[in-house]
């Protein structure tokens, strides 16, 4: 049966109405403690198990994929709950075997416009970490580095009016296809960014492995 904790009706979320539900008004009769006391360097646990085996506390192994666990954190649009702002989730990460289960760990934020969140990085079995939405990292010798989705980049952010500037950095910013740009915004204001082709600084171009000064100069010592 469900156990309902500061109310009488089950309120959903996205379809899950859960058989363990805690509702209030304020902080503390919407919080759960976990307390431990012992002599070591342990601490509580919050675990979540998955087996394909239909049958309670039977296993049959899971397959590439499947989800282990998912958090989900859902919005009220003023009509109900089925609107996800966000969401992690941790999926098997290719096959597994006995005492052998990759696994991959994805965080997903929802855009404007819709109430279904979309994948953003994902830190998978081998520990390489993929930004822009990538699912999957193709370079065998990066295995355990940073990834980013092209046309995506890399943002340094200034501070704004006391001298610095925005970078940016990112494969077909400002120059041709399978160039690698690096751009700089023409003022110190904060809300400034390199858009125009006077603001790409250096390229390295794919094509033909040149690396181009576009704009300034090239200063040694």
């Amino acid at each position: 049966g469900e156990v309902l904790v500061g109310h009488d009706t089950v309120i959903g979320h996205n379809g899950v109405d859960g058989y363990l539900q805690v509702t209030g008004t304020g902080t503390d009769d919407l919080s759960i403690n976990l307390n431990r006391f012992s002599a070591d360097n342990w601490c509580p646990f919050l675990t979540f198990g998955k087996s394909r085996n239909a049958t309670k506390g039977s296993h049959t192994i899971v397959q590439n994929n499947d989800y282990l666990a998912y958090i989900n954190f859902a919005a009220s649009d003023g009509v109900d709950f089925n609107n996800t702002a966000a969401f992690i989730a941790v999926k098997v990460d290719g096959t597994p075997g006995t005492d052998d289960t990759p696994g991959r760990i994805e965080f997903a934020t929802c855009p404007t416009g819709t109430n279904s969140a979309l994948t953003r990085t994902t830190i998978d079995n081998a520990g390489a970490t993929l930004f822009s939405g990538l699912t999957g990292n193709t370079d065998t010798r990066n295995t355990q580095g940073i990834a980013v989705k092209s046309p995506h980049g890399v943002s340094f952010n200034a501070f704004g009016g006391n001298g610095s500037r925005n970078w940016r950095i990112r494969p077909d910013d400002l120059g041709g296809w399978a160039d690698l740009d690096f751009s700089c915004a023409p003022t110190d204001t904060a809300t400034d960014w390199p858009d125009a082709s006077g603001d790409l600084v250096l390229s390295l171009e794919g094509d033909t492995k040149d690396v181009v000064v576009k704009n300034g100069n090239l200063v040694i010592g």
